[in-house]
């Protein structure tokens, strides 16, 4: 990795114009731009684009995934929007990272047929890497490390991969998600839950798969694509029931694809970022996606008897080895499968709003969420992911 590359992408800190610069003053010389292995080409189109604020050019290398060196180095950068507490945020925001070598992307599609009889469904593909500079949406805490396609203000954007930056992941959850998880399970159940994360390189792949499989999930049904083009998933509610949607399916393929014991280690560390991390979002249930999620991933693991409350106060699993987390996500793996053919069989896509909504609570899960698992950590810092 290059040190001038990562002076370049502190100086998009300082002020865009600056930062602009350098960059142009960096890609005159096809000779420097080689020599750390970026693609020439595409850094030529950054440029243009900065200077001229027309992405076309770096949408359509984008989707191609021409953004990316041979040797897996890349420098992208552009505008980035996040929604956080109902609040919608633009800023220019670069990475400069090396792509991970991981097992390439299943084919999803007979597995997905099987379940929904569509065909030709497009899963996103997810590129996980280690970052080297940051800035913009992507930098700090509060930043995101998982970088969707559709935040990027380039035409047709949704169509290219996902970018989970391993680096910020690791940290992150090392930082204070470990110990707020040791705080809401007793001590079996947090070893379990933590346990495949334990070691970086075997974690790296792990979380990849989960992160590669949720994907998955949200391509079965009518889509996520299809969903947000339709503005179907208007509200905090309707956000968080696609997300706990796609984790459903995703544990079915899982336990459809994936040998028993693995598919349990990953839906280990989907737990462990839902009541880690997402669960403890400071925009609650009211205005953030992902709390709805964990509550509602809470709501199926207690409907399932998978969970008890020890003397401590603290969640416990019944069975805690992994094949019985597998067999704990049962409910949750049957609601959202039925969900998702439920949205297949709807008459005008607008419907979704009736199935959604009509998803229903139990009032102790409500309680249980605030008072085992959002109260415990309350003194702690829990980043954004």
């Amino acid at each position: 990795m290059s040190d001038e590359v990562s002076l370049i992408c502190e100086t998009f800190r300082v002020g865009a114009d600056e930062g602009t610069r350098a960059l142009a003053e960096f890609v005159s010389s096809r000779e420097n731009v080689d020599a750390v292995g970026l693609p020439h080409s595409f850094l030529r189109s950054t440029v243009r684009a900065l200077e001229t604020n027309n992405w076309t050019e770096v949408g359509g290398a984008f989707v191609n995934g021409d953004f990316i060196g041979s040797d897996g180095d890349f420098l992208l950068i552009g505008p980035y929007k996040v929604v956080r507490g109902a609040a919608e945020s633009v800023a220019l925001t670069g990475i400069y990272g090396r792509a991970l070598p991981v097992p390439p992307m299943p084919d999803f599609g007979d597995p997905i047929q099987a379940l929904f009889g569509t065909e030709g469904v497009s899963v996103v593909e997810v590129v996980p890497f280690r970052s080297v500079c940051v800035f913009g949406h992507a930098d700090g805490d509060e930043g995101e490390a998982f970088i969707v396609p559709d935040g990027w203000s380039f035409p047709a954007s949704e169509k290219g991969p996902a970018l989970n930056n391993m680096s910020a992941q690791q940290q992150r959850f090392e930082k204070n998600a470990e110990a707020c998880l040791k705080r809401i399970f007793s001590d079996t159940s947090a070893n379990l839950l933590l346990g495949p994360l334990s070691h970086s390189f075997t974690s790296t792949h792990l979380r990849h798969r989960e992160f590669q499989f949720h994907e998955a999930g949200h391509a079965a049904g009518l889509g996520l694509r299809r969903k947000l083009t339709a503005d179907l998933l208007r509200t905090t509610w309707y956000r968080g029931v696609e997300e706990w949607r796609a984790d459903g399916v995703e544990f079915e393929l899982l336990a459809r694809m994936v040998a028993p014991e693995e598919a349990g280690r990953t839906i280990a560390a989907n737990y462990c970022l839902r009541f880690g991390v997402d669960a403890h979002r400071r925009g609650g249930l009211e205005r953030d996606t992902d709390v709805v999620a964990a509550m509602l991933t809470l709501n199926s693991l207690l409907r399932t008897r998978a969970l008890e409350i020890d003397r401590d106060r603290k969640l416990s699993f019944r069975d805690a080895t992994y094949k019985g987390l597998l067999r704990a996500s049962v409910d949750h793996r049957e609601d959202a499968v039925q969900l998702t053919r439920d949205e297949l069989t709807l008459e005008f896509e607008q419907g979704v709003w009736g199935l959604y909504g009509s998803l229903a609570v139990e009032r102790a899960t409500r309680v249980f969420f605030d008072g085992l698992i959002r109260l415990p950590c309350s003194d702690l810092h829990i980043p954004y992911r």
